[in-house]
């Protein structure tokens, strides 16, 4: 199986993608729909903060940067988000690329999650962003001030120190149901399209057979609970 292999973009047809890599998007966005009537695509990029950068960080020559993000995030939106309980269980599906700039050695990942609409339908604000911060503590963390605090966990770092190394897209959160998951439908085509970016063969790095250079995984945030049953006495 060729890894760089190359079609023209279905959805942009000014564009090529690395087919390989759009049937693993597109293969995660329908396993997407396996526990979830609605779906919401949420999109933004990592990467390396300035502080850890450079050869000799031994943070940045780790291949494990994605699997330790994903890890501290589950545990945040477990324990800072969904904190009540919920009647549906709650994955974190995701797909990232690393990707280097066109002018520099800097790796950085294009990130994508899909998950339950119902529960994660926005990123909501951050307390490290808006300009009002209340004085008493939050309970409830927003799913953006998750993923800052994330991606802070994996370098040690407090999240105030990483805000200019995640950044969010002009619409970082697109909804699809499971009634517009078909090619002709223009919500798909638009949803897809914006996935495509990430199979896009430009900047990718080729080292090895190229798996290394993506990833997509499915993680468990919390476990249903079933609804107690009530016995009817005469």
């Amino acid at each position: 199986m060729s890894y760089r292999k190359v079609e023209r973009n279905a959805f942009d047809e000014r564009f090529h993608v690395l087919t390989t890599y759009k049937q693993i998007i597109e293969a995660e966005l329908k396993s997407a729909f396996d526990s979830n009537k609605r779906v919401s695509i949420i999109r933004f990029d990592l990467h390396i903060p300035k502080l850890c950068r450079g050869q000799d960080n031994p943070l940045t020559q780790s291949t494990g940067l994605m699997k330790k993000f994903f890890g501290s995030l589950v545990s945040k939106l477990k324990v800072s988000f969904l904190i009540d309980d919920v009647y549906r269980t709650q994955c974190l599906r995701y797909a990232w690329v690393k990707e280097f700039g066109e002018n520099s050695e800097v790796e950085h990942y294009h990130i994508c999650l899909f998950m339950d609409q119902d529960k994660f339908g926005f990123i909501g604000g951050s307390e490290y962003t808006s300009r009002l911060r209340e004085n008493k503590k939050v309970k409830k963390k927003s799913l953006k001030t998750c993923i800052f605090e994330a991606w802070a966990s994996v370098f040690g770092l407090s999240a105030n120190l990483i805000l200019s190394s995640v950044h969010f897209t002009k619409k970082p959160v697109h909804w699809i149901s499971f009634r517009d998951y078909e090619e002709g439908n223009e919500v798909y085509k638009i949803a897809v399209k914006r996935l495509m970016y990430l199979a896009k063969p430009e900047t990718k790095c080729w080292r090895g057979d190229g798996l290394k250079s993506i990833g997509t995984g499915c993680m468990t945030i919390k476990n249903s609970i079933r609804p107690r049953a009530f016995s009817i006495k005469d």
